[in-house]
């Protein structure tokens, strides 16, 4: 096990340093470009543009609270801001497994440091892929693991803090809120509470940063119309997409049904998947340590199904229940379903990339939907794996 470790750790030093040398030769344009045109037109003072669906690129799509921390980027070239975006991005990554570690650590410790090193390297592939990208998508992660090692030691005030860093750049993952009062934890107020002044300091931080009272109003207005109206600049039923929006429109091309009916089915699951995870909170009290993490790490999956597209790059989240599956996963018989699950997630999202099994096979996977229905194993694979430890759970 220890050899194992030790292998993939150096991986993860190989892995850091050839993509900082292809970071740095990179010319394609990514979401990184997003932000770094946005902190060029605030740096020229085209507030106006920020928010803007008329240049014909993808528009900046998180809320003006946000735009005081990309600013900085306008202050450096695009080829050496895209190197510090992509060592901002390997530190919070980096933070996350460390986090994913401690939280393990509590529940699993002999095993902890293997069950992170199999998370790294199920993981690896949307790591690269968001790197490649410029997303978000380790900051999320980063938010999204101390909340959870937050949870698992009972620093609730410290949980809802971090859960703030998903939910600010998403929304989605705010649906984790309802976690704590519906778990009926004791203090669970300390979770809404903590987040509250953060979050009203980077309110007033935006608000004194930025001009005019009236250029705060326009970048909320702007907002809003960027977020109602991803459909124009996104075409939610791509291939590379693996939502339940995305996995429907896909259907309803091929002729199943019409495009209005895959939105209708996607609405009506949404809601059943969401009203089945907020019941679930509310009628299953964990017994241990290992349950508390699985309940809340269930509130992942509604962010990766019911947003309008979800992509490789932003899927990174599953490493919280893939983790928490692995830790109690053992190599025998007795285990075969939940290996049957973790072999299936690797085939379809791990090593599914085109250039490792081809372009035919990699577009018939995600047509397919073949990474979502993973997700949906890992799902049911955990559901199953407490319901049979708590008998009390029906």
């Amino acid at each position: 096990m220890k050899t194992f470790v030790r292998i993939v750790t150096w991986l993860a030093v190989l892995v850091f340093i050839f993509s900082s040398f292809k970071i740095w030769r990179m010319t394609t344009y990514s979401d990184f470009d997003v932000y770094y045109r946005a902190a060029q037109q605030m740096a020229e003072g085209h507030w106006d543009m920020v928010y803007t669906l008329s240049d014909g690129a993808s528009p900046f799509r998180y809320p003006p609270i946000t735009l005081p921390f990309v600013r900085f980027l306008a202050a450096f070239d695009s080829q050496f801001a895209r190197q510090i975006w992509y060592y901002f991005q390997s530190l919070l990554f980096l933070g996350a497994y460390y986090y994913i570690f401690l939280a393990v650590k509590e529940i699993d410790p002999k095993r902890a440091r293997l069950i992170v090193a199999l998370s790294f390297l199920l993981t690896l592939r949307m790591m690269l892929d968001s790197f490649k990208i410029g997303q978000v998508a380790s900051l999320m992660l980063f938010g999204y693991s101390v909340s959870l090692w937050a949870i698992v030691t009972n620093r609730l005030s410290v949980s809802g803090t971090t859960l703030l860093i998903p939910t600010v750049f998403k929304i989605g993952p705010g649906l984790n809120f309802l976690y704590f009062p519906l778990q009926k934890q004791s203090g669970w107020f300390k979770a809404w509470l903590g987040p509250s002044i953060p979050l009203a300091f980077v309110l007033l931080v935006t608000w004194t940063w930025l001009p005019s009272t009236e250029v705060w109003n326009a970048l909320w207005a702007g907002w809003k119309m960027v977020v109602t109206s991803d459909s124009q600049y996104i075409d939610s039923s791509h291939y590379g997409s693996q939502s339940v929006l995305s996995f429907f429109l896909r259907l309803s091309k091929s002729g199943v049904f019409s495009a209005e009916t895959a939105k209708v089915m996607t609405k009506v699951i949404s809601l059943f998947g969401i009203g089945a995870l907020l019941g679930f909170w509310w009628k299953f009290v964990p017994k241990n340590t290992y349950e508390k993490a699985v309940s809340f790490s269930l509130g992942v999956f509604p962010y990766l199904w019911f947003m309008p597209q979800t992509f490789k790059y932003s899927q990174h989240m599953i490493l919280l229940p893939l983790a928490l599956l692995l830790v109690k996963t053992e190599w025998n018989k007795k285990h075969g379903l939940k290996l049957a699950v973790i072999i299936f997630y690797a085939i379809t999202m791990a090593i599914a990339g085109k250039d490792v099994v081809g372009a035919t096979l990699h577009e018939f996977n995600q047509m397919k939907s073949l990474p979502l229905f993973a997700t949906v194993l890992i799902a049911i694979t955990l559901i199953r794996e407490v319901r049979n430890s708590n008998k009390t759970f029906i």
